[in-house]
C-alpha cells in the first residue's frame, strides 16, 4: 500500500505514525506532497500533517536540508495571519510539517458561497496581507499567493497557507529557479505550463513557478522575484474578490501571460456593486508591470487599503461627538488632547484652497484655454489634487487621533505635525490660485506642478519632526508666515514655467527674510531666485545665487536646502562638458549634506538625475544609465510617488540606454515612459511629442527609418501645432526628421525639413551657431544628393564657417560634403578640402576617415 513513484511521496494509511502524530485521513495530494489530518497525542489536538519528498534530481540530501531549514523558518513565524507551524522533522526520506488544523473554507470557496461586497472582502484580505507582510519580514517569499491558499476559520480569521513555492529571501540562483521541483507546501505540480482553462488556477512548477492566473510579470518571464512579487499576486486576488473577475483577461496560461507581461488591466466592470476609485487606484498600483512601480512593501499597500475616507469620516464624527459631550458636561480635556476643532472635519482646512468653488474656477480657466491638451491636463491635475487632498485629510485626522484617542503622542508632537501640514497647504493654495487664472503655459505645466507638490510623508515622521525647529510663535510668526506664502508662490510659479514671476516673488521673499534675519527663509529665497535665473538663461547670476543659498543654509543648519542648492549647482555646471570635475565635486557636497540630513529620496533622485544628464552630455552613456536607474528607483520608492517625475526618469533612462547602444532595453523603457506620459498629459501635449520624437530617434538607431520617419513626423506635426515657432524643440523636430529622411534617401522631403530648421535656427544664429551649422549641413547634403550643386556648396560653406572649433569632428564631415559638392566646379580645391577633412578624422573617426580616404583615392586618379 505504500508503493510510490520514484520522485513522489509515500502514501500513508489511517493509524500510521509520523513522529508522534497519528494519521487520521488524507486531505489532499500533489506530485510532491500529501496533506493528512492527524492527531497529536501529546497536546491532544488535531493537526494538518504534510509530507514532502525532495526531488530525485540533484542532491536529495541538500534539498531535504533546505526544506527543513525553510520549514523551521516558517515554524518561527508566529502570526495570526499565517497558518501556524507546530513541528517539523523527517520521516524516512521525507520532510514532515505539522500545522494548525483549520476547519473552514478557503477564500475562493467563501467567495462562491454568496455575493460579497468589497467592505466584506477587505478585512479578510487585510488579515491575509498582514500574514504575507510578516513572512516577508522573516525573509520568506510565498510565490504562489491565491484565494485557494487563504483559509477562513470558524473564528472568521483568515490565514495564509501553502507557502508551497516559498523560498527564503536571498536564496541562490538554483533555489530561485526551483530546478529540482522541490516545493515545501505545494500540492499541485504540472510538468509544463498548461493550455486549458483549468490550468490557469493550478500551481505551475518546473521552468515557470506559480499559478498563472496570479503570477507577476517577473514570474511569467522567468526573472528574479522578491516580496513585491507576492504583492502583485495579492492584488490579483483582491481585484478578483471585489470585482468578480481577474484583472487580466485570458482563459489559458498563455493568454494570461500575454496580458500580464504587457500590463493590460481590464476596465472596471459596468455591472455589479460600485468599487470606489481610491480603492481601485490602490490595487492597480500593486499590479504595476515594473516591481519598482508597485507599493514599496506589503505594509505600505495595507496602509493604503485601510485609508477608506468614508470610515475615517465616521471616526471623525465619533471624535467630534465625544469632544462635544465632554464640553457640555463641563469636563476639561487632558493637556494631551487637542481642542475640539483640531480633529473635526479636516476637510475644512481645504476650504478656499481645494474645494468645490476653487475646483469650478480652475475648470473654467482650463475650458477657456485654446490648447488642444487642456482637457487632458485638467483631468490629470484635478485627479492629482484630489489624491493629495485625500492624503492630507487622512494624515491630519490620524495625527489628531494619535494624540486625542490613541494617546500615542504628545500635544507638542501634534503641534509640529499640524505646522508641517499647514506649510504643505501653502503650496496647494499658491498652485490653485495660479490654476484658477491659467493661461496656456500654466495649462501645459499643471499636471507636473500638481504631481510635484511637497510630500506629506515628512509630516508623519515623528523622529524628524522632533529634530526640527518647533513651530514659530510670538511677534515674528505673522511675518514669517507671509514670507512662507511668498516662497510657496514662487515655487509654484517656477513649476508652472512662469520664471520671471518666480524670480520677482523670490526676490521679494529674500528682502523680507533679510529684514527678519531668518537664515532658513533667506536660504530658500536665494535658492528660488537662483533656479529661476538659471531657467531665464542667466547662468552666472544663477550660480551665484545658489552658492549663496548653500552658504546661508549651512549657517542656518538647514541641510535640506543646502542639499538642494548643491544638486541644482551640479545641474547648472552640467551645461558645460568641460566642467565635469566640478559637477562631481558639487555632487559629493550634496551627498555629504544628505548623509548628515539622514537622507531624502526625492533630493537624492534629483541629484542622480542631474548626474545622469551631465554624463550623457559628455558622452559617458554607461554612467548616465546607472545614474538614471538610481533616480528611477528612488522616485518609485517614495510612498506618495510623483508619477510625472517617474515618467521623466523613464525618458531620461531611455535616452541614455539609446546612447549606450542598449536598444531593446531603451525601447521598453521609453514605452513605459510613454504610458505614464499619456496618462497624465494625453496625446496632444508637448511632452507626448517628446516621447514620439525620442522613440523615432531610437527606431532610426535600430535601422528602421520608415517607422522612425512616421514617429518623427507625428512629433513634428504636434510641436508645430502646440508650440510657438521660436521654440527650440520645433526646429529640432524638423531637423531630426530631415536626418531620418536623408538616411531613407527621400531627399526632396529631407531638404524641405532642413529648410524649415534653418529658417527657425537662423533667428538664434548668434547664440546657437552649432545647431544652425548642423541644419545647414543637412540641407547641403540633401541638395548634393538632388544634384543641386551650387545650392549645396553655398549651404555647406556657410555651415563650415559656423561650426565652433570645439566641434571639429562635425566640421570635418561638413568639409568632406563640401568637397564632394565642389568637385565639378574646382577639382583641386575639392581635393584640398577632402584632405583637410581626413586630417581631422584620422584619429577620431576611423569609419569616416576610411570613406574620405577612398574618395580621395578615386578622385585623384580621375
Amino acid at each position: 500500500p505504500r508503493a510510490a513513484p520514484a520522485e513522489g511521496p509515500v502514501f500513508l494509511l489511517r493509524g500510521d505514525v509520523v513522529g508522534r502524530y497519528v494519521v487520521l485521513d488524507k486531505l489532499g495530494s500533489g506530485g510532491m506532497g500529501i496533506v493528512y489530518a492527524a492527531y497529536d497525542p501529546e497536546l491532544d489536538r488535531k493537526v494538518a500533517l504534510k509530507l514532502i519528498r525532495p526531488g530525485a534530481r540533484g542532491n536529495a540530501d541538500v534539498a531535504r536540508a533546505r526544506l527543513l531549514r525553510e520549514a523551521q523558518a516558517l515554524a518561527r513565524l508566529n502570526h495570526p495571519g499565517v497558518i501556524a507551524v507546530h513541528d517539523v522533522g523527517t520521516y524516512e526520506d521525507q520532510v514532515f510539517v505539522a500545522m494548525e488544523f483549520v476547519d473552514g473554507p478557503d477564500l475562493a470557496h467563501w467567495l462562491r458561497q454568496a455575493p460579497r461586497t468589497w467592505r466584506e472582502v477587505l478585512p479578510l484580505m487585510h488579515q491575509a496581507g498582514d500574514g504575507l507582510a510578516a513572512a516577508h519580514a522573516a525573509g520568506l517569499i510565498h510565490r504562489d499567493f491565491k484565494p485557494e491558499n487563504v483559509l477562513i476559520g470558524e473564528d472568521g480569521r483568515a490565514r495564509v497557507l501553502d507557502f508551497g513555492l516559498a523560498r527564503t529571501a536571498g536564496a541562490d540562483a538554483a533555489e530561485r529557479s526551483d530546478a529540482t521541483g522541490d516545493h515545501l507546501f505545494g500540492l499541485d505540480r504540472l510538468s509544463s505550463m498548461g493550455t486549458t482553462k483549468e490550468s490557469v488556477r493550478l500551481t505551475q512548477a518546473g521552468a515557470v513557478v506559480g499559478t498563472p492566473a496570479y503570477m507577476a510579470p517577473e514570474q511569467h518571464l522567468g526573472r528574479d522575484i522578491d516580496a513585491r512579487t507576492d504583492q502583485f499576486s495579492f492584488c490579483v486576488a483582491l481585484y478578483e474578490a471585489i470585482y468578480g473577475e481577474r484583472p487580466f483577461a485570458g482563459d489559458t496560461p498563455a493568454a494570461i501571460s500575454y496580458a500580464v507581461t504587457r500590463g493590460k488591466i481590464r476596465e472596471a466592470p459596468r455591472e455589479g456593486a460600485a468599487v470606489p476609485s481610491w480603492l481601485r487606484k490602490v490595487i492597480v498600483r500593486g499590479l504595476s508591470l515594473a516591481p519598482d512601480a508597485r507599493w514599496p512593501d506589503m505594509r505600505a499597500l495595507l496602509t493604503a487599503l485601510a485609508a477608506d475616507p468614508a470610515v475615517r469620516q465616521r471616526r471623525l464624527a465619533v471624535v467630534a461627538l465625544a469632544f462635544g459631550l465632554l464640553g457640555a458636561g463641563g469636563l476639561a480635556l487632558s493637556t494631551m488632547q487637542p481642542d475640539e476643532g483640531a480633529c473635526r472635519g479636516a476637510e475644512r482646512r481645504l476650504e478656499g484652497i481645494w474645494d468645490d468653488a476653487v475646483r469650478q474656477a480652475v475648470e473654467s480657466a482650463f475650458h477657456h484655454s485654446k490648447a488642444p491638451y487642456a482637457a487632458d491636463a485638467l483631468a490629470s491635475t484635478k485627479g492629482l489634487l484630489d489624491e493629495y487632498a485625500v492624503r492630507f485629510v487622512a494624515l491630519h485626522s490620524d495625527a489628531c487621533e494619535a494624540t486625542a484617542i490613541r494617546h500615542e503622542q504628545s500635544q507638542e508632537m501634534l503641534d509640529r505635525q499640524m505646522a508641517c501640514l499647514d506649510r504643505c497647504l501653502k503650496d496647494v493654495r499658491a498652485l490653485t490660485r495660479l490654476l484658477a487664472n491659467a493661461d496656456d503655459s500654466v495649462v501645459a505645466n499643471a499636471p507636473e506642478a500638481a504631481g510635484a507638490l511637497p510630500s506629506l510623508e515628512p509630516c508623519a515622521d515623528r523622529e524628524a519632526l522632533v529634530a526640527g525647529a518647533p513651530p514659530i510663535t510670538g511677534h515674528d510668526a505673522a511675518q514669517i508666515a507671509a514670507i512662507e506664502d511668498q516662497l510657496a508662490e514662487s515655487t509654484q510659479q517656477f513649476q508652472l514655467a512662469r520664471y520671471a514671476d518666480a524670480l520677482a516673488t523670490a526676490t521679494a521673499a529674500e528682502a523680507g527674510a533679510r529684514e527678519l534675519d531668518n537664515g532658513h527663509l533667506l536660504a530658500q529665497a536665494q535658492l528660488g531666485r537662483g533656479r529661476a535665473e538659471l531657467q531665464l538663461g542667466r547662468g552666472p547670476a544663477a550660480e551665484s545665487s545658489m552658492h549663496a543659498a548653500a552658504l546661508t543654509a549651512d549657517a542656518a543648519a538647514d541641510d535640506r536646502t543646502r542639499a538642494i542648492a548643491f544638486a541644482s549647482l551640479a545641474f547648472a555646471a552640467a551645461e558645460s562638458v568641460d566642467r565635469a570635475s566640478e559637477v562631481e565635486r558639487l555632487a559629493k557636497a550634496a551627498d555629504a549634506t544628505l548623509t548628515r540630513l539622514g537622507g531624502d529620496p526625492m533630493i537624492e533622485a534629483e541629484l542622480h538625475n542631474n548626474l545622469g544628464i551631465a554624463a550623457r552630455r559628455r558622452g559617458d552613456a554607461r554612467r548616465a544609465v546607472t545614474e538614471h536607474e538610481i533616480a528611477l528607483r528612488l522616485r518609485r520608492g517614495v510612498a506618495d510617488a510623483d508619477e510625472t517625475k517617474i515618467a521623466d526618469s523613464l525618458i531620461n533612462l531611455g535616452l541614455s540606454l539609446v546612447a549606450a547602444g542598449e536598444l531593446e532595453a531603451a525601447e521598453r523603457t521609453l514605452a513605459d515612459g510613454e504610458q505614464l506620459t499619456r496618462k497624465y498629459y494625453g496625446e496632444s501635449h508637448p511632452r507626448f511629442a517628446n516621447i514620439l520624437h525620442n522613440r523615432g530617434i531610437l527606431r532610426h538607431r535600430r535601422g528602421d527609418d520608415g517607422s522612425a520617419a512616421e514617429l518623427l513626423a507625428r512629433a513634428t506635426a504636434l510641436r508645430d501645432e502646440v508650440l510657438p515657432p521660436g521654440h527650440p524643440d520645433v526646429a529640432k523636430s524638423h531637423h531630426d526628421l530631415g536626418e531620418v529622411l536623408l538616411s531613407a534617401r527621400r531627399f526632396e522631403r529631407a531638404r524641405a525639413e532642413f529648410e524649415i530648421a534653418v529658417t527657425l535656427r537662423s533667428a538664434g544664429r548668434t547664440t546657437e551657431p552649432r545647431k544652425l551649422a548642423n541644419s545647414l549641413t543637412g540641407r547641403g547634403k540633401a541638395e548634393l544628393a538632388l544634384g543641386q550643386l551650387e545650392a549645396a556648396v553655398a549651404s555647406l560653406r556657410e555651415a563650415v564657417e559656423l561650426w565652433p572649433a570645439s566641434e571639429h569632428i562635425e566640421r570635418a564631415h561638413t568639409i568632406f560634403s563640401l568637397a564632394q559638392a565642389s568637385w565639378s566646379q574646382d577639382r583641386t580645391s575639392a581635393l584640398e578640402l577632402a584632405r583637410t577633412s581626413l586630417a581631422a578624422l584620422a584619429d577620431a573617426d576611423a569609419t569616416g576617415a576610411a570613406e574620405v580616404r577612398a574618395w580621395i583615392a578615386q578622385h585623384t586618379s580621375e
